[in-house]
């Protein structure tokens, strides 16, 4: 059995808690530090300290995971604050040269920001929105008299010392990406991916993105045996490195999928998401390449099912819901292929239509062994093609269904039916609802009773025979526990019993 150590982006679910339901199904061993050694919402890591427990364990792994931005910064939030400071490359690079880069292997990834700062709670929304639209207007090289003006509106909201600033942070992230990813290839490591994260399809982390792959064509030309790749997300690079180090551990071996992107018009390479600069063709493609996958149309082991649904893409908080609900056009009327299905559901940013899975259990012969439908579009297939690769490593039918299980509470029923009622008690009794660690322990609990009572709402209702397709008895669905991670109503992470037969 592969082991693999992991430091990951934070403490979140997406990046502790998915990773080791996907080396289960692979039958692989990830090692993470304790969780509260990684970073959280209103705390860094100590990313000098982590970069000594990746020195310290990894000479008892096979290879080792780990995230840039958490050594650098001690976090994905830390990472996104331009007053922040950070440690330095060179001071973690001289840690990291403890390791035997030669037999341990090496992968590693770092983010290109978003365009937004951090927020760690509901009254800096607006100016992660104002921030943002300022970042895309700035970047505009045509000559737009109504661009312009808002431009000049926002530099004035912001104020010109806040607006330098920002592009100084955004300066300062892009050079100590460069910086890592040269320290990367100095010390041997296999792999480094850059992710772009949660941005738009105009705005600075495109040239920010294009000086970086040139930075990259300059280490290639050294001779460094370091390999790159670049493109949109970053809450599913710990998944996906960590299947990519599992798959090369084991042989590096094509993984053969049946491919079903539904709808077909408009086609995948006309789908963009809400927070992509990149088509869902696009990320297929990268996917492809990254983790040695290869697309077939016609029945193969496993059935991938990508639902993307209509354009513009909609988002379930900002969009009303006739738009994404009961909507034909998402909902496949004949599946081609016997083999059970994996879906990757885009039908709206942040979350998944109850909908479609329940309109798949109810065709005849269509049985579901995978779910993913979290956060923005490369985040949902990221984890999916991850979590396929490693079904392709194992045969652990049972950790399969855990994380399937895990993912029908959390992306379909708690993020597009709990997630708002939660908010809405919240709201009422005058509670931040992206950051209520100070509220008072029965509140919390109110919180948790209104997600289970969501939950089993579901179950015992329109998701009965959506268990029945996954093969997921209604014992193991009752005994699902949700907690909130980080204290705010954005992630949720669901816990199922270990085995669910």
């Amino acid at each position: 059995m592969s082991k693999i150590l992991l430091i990951p982006l934070d403490s979140r679910p997406s990046n502790v808690q998915f990773p080791s339901r996907l080396a289960d199904i692979g039958e692989c061993q990830v090692q993470l530090p304790p969780r509260q050694m990684l970073g959280g919402l209103h705390h860094a890591a100590d990313g000098l300290e982590l970069a000594r427990y990746i020195a310290e364990h990894a000479s008892s792994c096979d290879a080792v995971v780990f995230s840039w931005d958490a050594l650098l910064y001690g976090g994905l939030i830390q990472s996104r604050q331009p007053e922040r400071g950070f440690n330095q490359v060179s001071s973690i690079s001289e840690i990291l040269r403890k390791v035997d880069w030669n037999r341990v292997r090496g992968y590693c990834y770092g983010t290109v920001p978003r365009l937004g700062i951090s927020v760690s709670s509901a009254d800096e929304y607006g100016t992660h929105e104002s921030v943002r639209e300022y970042f895309i207007l700035a970047e505009q090289t045509a000559n737009q008299p109504a661009s312009d003006a808002r431009l000049a509106e926002l530099l004035d909201q912001l104020g010109a010392a806040r607006a330098d600033d920002l592009l100084l942070w955004r300066k300062r992230n892009t050079s100590n990406l460069a910086a890592a990813m040269s320290a990367s290839a100095e010390l041997g490591l296999r792999h480094m991916h850059v992710a772009i994260e949660d941005n738009a399809r105009e705005g600075p982390h495109l040239r920010e993105e294009r000086e970086l792959k040139e930075h990259s064509l300059e280490l290639a030309a050294g001779g460094t045996r370091t390999s790159f790749s670049f493109f949109d997300g970053a809450d599913e690079c710990a998944c996906m490195l960590t299947a990519k180090a599992a798959a090369e551990l084991s042989g590096n071996k094509h993984s053969q999928l049946q491919l079903t992107v539904h709808p077909k018009v408009p086609g995948a390479d006309q789908y963009f998401g809400l927070y992509e600069s990149r088509s869902l063709g696009d990320g297929l493609i990268a996917l492809s390449k990254l983790l040695h996958l290869e697309y077939l149309y016609e029945d193969a082991q496993l059935h991938w099912l990508v639902i993307h649904g209509v354009q513009p893409q909609p988002d379930y908080f900002l969009t009303p819901k006739h738009k994404y609900r009961d909507n034909p056009f998402l909902l496949p009327k004949h599946i081609v292929g016997k083999s059970p299905l994996f879906i990757t559901d885009l039908a709206y940013c942040n979350g998944s239509n109850p909908l479609i899975s329940q309109h798949i259990a109810r065709q005849p012969d269509c049985w579901i062994n995978g779910l993913v439908g979290f956060n923005t579009n490369f985040n949902a297939l990221g984890v999916s093609a991850a979590t396929l690769k490693m079904m392709h490593l194992g045969q652990n039918n049972l950790a399969e269904r855990r994380f399937l299980l895990e993912r029908l509470a959390d992306d379909v029923v708690y993020q597009s039916m709990g997630r708002s009622r939660v908010i809405k008690y919240l709201m009422k009794q005058g509670i931040d609802v992206l950051s209520f660690g100070a509220a008072h322990m029965l509140q919390k609990q109110e919180c948790l009773n209104i997600a289970k009572r969501s939950w089993l709402d579901w179950i015992e209702g329109p998701g009965e025979p959506v268990l029945e397709r996954c093969r997921i008895n209604v014992k193991a669905a009752h005994a699902l526990q949700y907690s909130f991670p980080w204290d705010r109503t954005f992630e949720i992470e669901a816990t199922a019993p270990e085995v669910v037969t």
